[in-house]
């Protein structure tokens, strides 16, 4: 296999590549084949560029959906449900609480790591379940092989290196760099996440995100020529899961359908993400109520059938609602079941006309000269065999999407 170094850097856009934010990633390019990259649908990409599956064949989409949770978090959500009720700093505390119990009372990775109350309401906690319960490098993570079992497969090495297992910070990550004989792995991931976290809290133009990108970009390039010193022949792959995009409006969701004669639990759920609201219904009239009141909420619409065939999320079951409400560019449902009542400055997980939702791609390698951007935004599913073609491995046997070439 050809060592394959690569870096997921949460929330590059394409935009934000210039040679002022990002000088040696824009310098990088000339010498390069680069790409912008449609995310798939909503907040959970992993799968599509891991395993190169759409929403609908790895039940993919959000992070949580319709199913109950462990019968210890059902019985926290009835003995608690009071707490709804009570002020803020009550609930945050017990929120904390709940996490750290999570955290240290499971010996899963993955538990550890999605397993979370985040501000759904206590009383609403016994509904819905985390979807991941493992990690993107451990076997049996989707519905198909992901980079890390084919390399297995072929008696390769692999390192991962990022949240849980490491900090995801980019200077510490290079500083393991330093310590590693780069040699000895066939491939190695890096996820660094602080562009993300900066973005959501003063948005993705501002200065405190600029000054992010720049420190990464700096680190990369202390990367790319340790890499370089230790190996003559190597991969060297840029990549993002999604862009940010600038919240410009508000919809309140939970407000408007409280004002109907209907209780949550008994005529419906409802779980509102930070750009979706998704329904299940236990009556026609809860339904044709709350269908009624969408269709007369600006700022959104009900995703058609039409739509749910072009963002492949025609799912076998209802975990993920049975009618999805999805805001416009730049809105934002608040309250919603993350974010609580805090306004965020950034936002991802709108529609495929959202450029700067779109995420960046780049792959350079040190024994070939190319110099080619591809003119169309291309599907996330196809960084999949692309990282298979870069490593050597025969892509055609797990995919039908072709590498980005």
């Amino acid at each position: 296999m050809k060592t394959t170094i690569c870096f997921m850097i949460d929330s590059l856009r394409p935009k934000d590549i210039t040679s002022s934010n990002t000088p040696f990633l824009s310098s990088l390019q000339s010498n390069s084949i680069v790409a912008e990259i449609i995310p798939p649908f909503a907040f959970e990409p992993d799968v599509a560029y891991i395993a190169g599956l759409y929403p609908e064949q790895s039940d993919e989409g959000t992070m949580f959906w319709l199913s109950p949770p462990p019968i210890k978090i059902r019985k926290i959500s009835n003995i608690f449900s009071f707490l709804d009720k009570t002020p803020d700093h009550f609930n945050i505390f017990f929120r904390y609480a709940l996490r750290a119990y999570f955290r240290f009372g499971s010996s899963s990775p993955a538990e550890k790591y999605f397993r979370t109350t985040a501000n759904i309401p206590i009383s609403l906690i016994k509904y819905f379940d985390i979807i991941h319960k493992k990690l993107m490098y451990e076997n049996n993570f989707c519905n198909g092989k992901t980079v890390f079992e084919l390399i297995e497969e072929e008696k390769g090495n692999w390192l991962y290196l990022g949240y849980p297992l490491t900090s995801s910070s980019v200077i510490d990550i290079y500083n393991r760099f330093k310590r590693i004989k780069i040699a000895e792995f066939d491939f190695i991931f890096a996820m660094i996440n602080k562009l993300d976290i900066i973005g959501h809290k003063y948005g993705p133009d501002s200065v405190e995100r600029k000054y992010i990108m720049k420190e990464i970009d700096a680190y990369l390039q202390k990367v790319f020529y340790l890499v370089k010193k230790q190996i003559d022949n190597f991969n060297f792959i840029i990549f993002s899961d999604h862009g940010m995009v600038s919240v410009k409006s508000i919809v309140n969701i939970w407000e408007e359908i409280h004002k109907l004669p209907l209780k949550i639990e008994k005529d419906y759920l409802v779980f509102l993400d930070s750009t979706l609201a998704r329904f299940w219904f236990f009556s026609e009239k809860a339904k044709s109520m709350i269908k009624n009141v969408l269709e007369n909420i600006n700022g959104g619409r009900i995703i058609s059938e039409k739509e749910m065939k072009i963002y492949r999320i025609r799912y076998k079951h209802n975990k993920f609602g049975d009618l999805l409400y999805w805001v416009d560019n730049g809105n934002i449902i608040l309250p919603n079941f993350f974010q609580g009542n805090k306004i965020p400055m950034g936002m991802h997980g709108y529609r495929n006309d959202c450029l700067d939702n779109h995420s960046f791609y780049m792959s350079f390698s040190s024994f070939k000269n190319v110099n080619k951007k591809m003119s169309q935004a291309i599907p996330m599913v196809r960084i999949f065999p692309s990282i298979l073609n870069n490593l050597g491995i025969d892509y055609t046997k797990y995919t039908q999407e072709r590498p980005i070439d």
